[in-house]
């Protein structure tokens, strides 16, 4: 992927159930050119008191931000979309605070 062309880098994050993926974009030449961003494995963990199968969201958080952060590093990234299966679930209240565990739908 040519960084330094005048199009602008977008950034796709797809959380799997196994691995999360960067995906960067890139219209170059009038063609959509895509490059891996970065990967890694989806750490989950069983929370005791509720039973649940979860993800590890903190821990994702931090691999997504460090993968982003590894990529940015050659060229300004222009905006970055997350995506994931729509049945896990994370409940948070109104202040936005987590409330209960980030539910795993391989649970």
């Amino acid at each position: 992927m040519n960084r330094e062309n005048d199009s602008s880098v977008c950034v796709a994050v797809d959380l799997g159930a196994g691995s999360g993926r960067l995906i960067a974009g890139q219209i170059s030449d009038g063609r959509l050119e895509l490059a891996e961003a970065g990967r890694f494995q989806t750490p989950s963990l069983f929370d005791a008191a509720s039973g649940y199968q979860c993800w590890n969201i903190d821990e994702i958080e931090a691999k997504v931000r460090e993968a982003l952060a590894r990529y940015a590093a050659s060229g300004p990234v222009a905006s970055v979309g997350v995506d994931s299966w729509g049945v896990d679930y994370l409940l948070l209240d109104e202040n936005l605070r987590r409330v209960g565990v980030p539910v795993c739908y391989r649970d």
